[in-house]
């Protein structure tokens, strides 16, 4: 996908289109950690004038997506393994007891639907198998939000997301993540249909915690 492939001929003017293209090439790795974004360049790519590339720089430096260095410009944001841990245990607390609370209220027919909907990820040819088994996992994680029933838990989240996305896309790269973590989705379903709430938080961070560990290791891997 070329990254101005998101940004509609009719909005080209927009500040906001203009971030929202941008926001999505930097979650998805089109532009690499640590990628000078120079707002002429950006300009050009995106047809538009500087102003709302500037616009859009800002926002997302308020998103924790880009650095501005002073005299330098603005840079796609580095990840840490220490903002990786930080930002990974925020998540584990929060959707652990996101967990905990959906399953008092998870109906069993949408934990079903998420079920076949991993069941039809598992089943997709050899080529799109791995990557569809791992994002048929984002609507479990929406689903045990919505049914936690707890607003400000998911707008705490939420505030999270485009990090927690970025940062799920180094995990995926890793050899047998995406076995691991279609199984780990597996089993929180079975703990929330069991209507056991212990049951559920911990899988939600054995989950979690997995992820992390995978994070960790491909950041490092990738320091070398």
């Amino acid at each position: 996908m070329s990254r101005d492939a998101v940004l509609p001929d009719n909005d080209r003017c927009s500040g906001t289109k203009v971030y929202l293209a941008l926001r999505s090439a930097i979650i998805s790795n089109q532009f690499t950690p640590g990628e000078g974004l120079v707002e002429q360049k950006l300009a050009d790519l995106y047809q538009v004038s500087r102003t709302p590339v500037r616009e859009a720089l800002q926002r997302l430096t308020k998103d924790g997506l880009v650095e501005m260095i002073p005299r330098r410009g603005a840079f796609v944001a580095r990840f840490s393994i220490e903002d990786a841990v930080e930002i990974f245990r925020m998540r584990e607390a929060l959707e652990g007891m996101a967990a905990r609370l959906a399953a008092a209220a998870i109906p069993d027919t949408e934990i079903d639907r998420l079920q076949q909907s991993l069941a039809y990820a598992a089943s997709m040819p050899e080529g799109l198998r791995l990557r569809a088994m791992y994002d048929a996992g984002g609507p479990v994680h929406d689903a045990i939000l919505v049914y936690s029933r707890s607003p400000r838990m998911q707008e705490a989240v939420d505030s999270l997301v485009s990090q927690i996305t970025r940062l799920r896309a180094l995990a995926v790269t890793a050899p047998g993540r995406a076995e691991q973590s279609f199984h780990q989705h597996l089993a929180i379903l079975a703990a929330l249909r069991s209507r056991n709430q212990d049951r559920s938080e911990r899988a939600m961070r054995e989950h979690i915690a997995s992820t992390l560990e995978t994070i960790t290791q491909v950041i490092m891997g990738g320091a070398h």
